[in-house]
């Protein structure tokens, strides 16, 4: 009497557990989608708002850096359109508000503060610097 037998082939009920298992494994990956798409979206904004606020911040360095320009401390506001791809593949353009705060420190030194928002999200993100002039290497 042989004590290994030999077994070819796979039983329906094996067959049938793969099949399910593989199936709750497709399914708990595509239920994970809309998640990922989300917050796809959302990291797609806030890069836009993080390239905008650096644009700002530097644009007003450099104006106050300028020695034949007047600075002009208080706030101001302005709407930037950036387009990019809505859910249904057409070009959108994005409307990001951007807040611009510079203030008075001391006789060469201010601080700026921008603020730059975009819709479904009020807080946004902000960004400072202190900018000095030193007019004494000044030609």
């Amino acid at each position: 009497m042989s004590l290994i037998q030999c077994n070819k082939g796979s039983t329906l009920i094996e067959i049938m557990v793969a099949i399910m298992l593989t199936s709750i494994a497709i399914m708990a990956v595509m239920s994970m989608q809309p998640v990922a798409w989300g917050v796809a979206g959302k990291t797609d904004h806030l890069g836009r708002a993080a390239g905008i606020l650096k644009s700002e911040l530097e644009r007003l360095e450099l104006s106050i850096m300028d020695p034949d320009n007047a600075v002009v401390n208080g706030t101001s506001a302005y709407t930037v359109y950036s387009s990019g791809q809505s859910s249904s593949n057409q070009s959108v353009d994005f409307p990001y508000t951007v807040t611009s705060t510079i203030g008075n420190i001391n006789t060469n030194s201010w601080w700026i503060t921008v603020v730059v928002r975009w819709p479904g999200n009020a807080t946004g993100i902000t960004g400072g610097v202190v900018v000095a002039r030193q007019d004494v290497f000044g030609s």
